[in-house]
């Protein structure tokens, strides 16, 4: 007989960047099977099924400012005693040349993406050890995987998050705990209509030509990713069927990185 894998009802999950796209994806399908949330962003909350939700937690936030992150864990720890699952989603693109990429950006991108993710990380794993039961999942990029022009700052991100996974994987495996990352293609997000405009100014060229010409010139398939599809994945890797999966790091991408 075939278990189909399902997210532990009544668990804790902290989701960074939850307040729409990826993150938005995420929150949704943990609150539909029976998950408190705790949503982690400097944008406020959008969607009216989280708003007065006893069993949702919204804590508007900087996270380029890692001295924010004890608060983040204390906060809901104080109010629902455990954080289960981690979602290291929050990022943000900034596309430049490299000799005119700003040293303060490239900074805040390695706050945000990598120092942030291992602050959160090293607050509730002792959290998840204490209760033999603990699920990490970094959403990571193919920019973890491969390079491509004018994006230093994330590129550099992304890999380090990747290591990062691997890093806590290793430790964290003997207590039930697992961290992965997902390496998403190009994703409908609103990171993505920012990241057209600015690469259409970079490359002196039409938002339409960057889709076709630039973000889905090599790709198998012409078509972005869905939130939803991301979300999907994470919850697999919430699951306890997922117990033996640890350390990977998941594309989801048309096949693009295995060319």
């Amino acid at each position: 007989m075939i278990n189909l894998p399902t997210v532990p009802k009544d668990k804790t999950a902290l989701v960074t960047g939850g307040s729409e796209g990826i993150g938005k994806s995420i929150v949704d399908s943990l609150i539909a099977v029976g998950n408190r949330v705790i949503i982690v962003d400097k944008k406020d909350i959008k969607s009216e099924e989280t708003r007065g939700n006893a069993n949702v937690l919204f804590i508007k936030s900087d996270l380029m400012h890692t001295e924010n992150c004890q608060r983040i864990v204390e906060e809901p720890v104080d109010r629902f005693h455990c954080i289960d699952i981690l979602i290291n989603n929050a990022g943000f693109q900034f596309v430049s040349p490299l000799e005119q990429f700003p040293e303060e950006v490239f900074r805040n991108m390695i706050n945000l993406m990598v120092v942030t993710p291992f602050a959160l990380s090293k607050l509730s794993i002792p959290l998840m050890k204490e209760r033999g039961w603990g699920r990490i999942v970094n959403i990571a990029s193919i920019h973890g995987i491969v390079a491509s022009p004018f994006k230093a700052g994330y590129i550099t991100a992304k890999h380090a998050l990747v290591g990062l996974t691997k890093a806590i994987s290793s430790e964290s495996a003997p207590y039930g705990i697992t961290c992965n990352a997902i390496a998403p293609f190009y994703v409908n997000t609103n990171l993505i209509t920012d990241q057209v405009r600015a690469q259409a100014s970079a490359w002196g060229t039409s938002e339409d030509r960057v889709i076709e010409d630039v973000l889905l010139k090599n790709s198998p398939v012409k078509r972005l990713i869905e939130p939803h599809e991301i979300a999907s994945l994470a919850m697999y890797l919430c699951s306890d069927e997922s117990s033996a999966i640890n350390g990977a790091v998941l594309p989801i991408d048309h096949g693009y990185t295995s060319q």
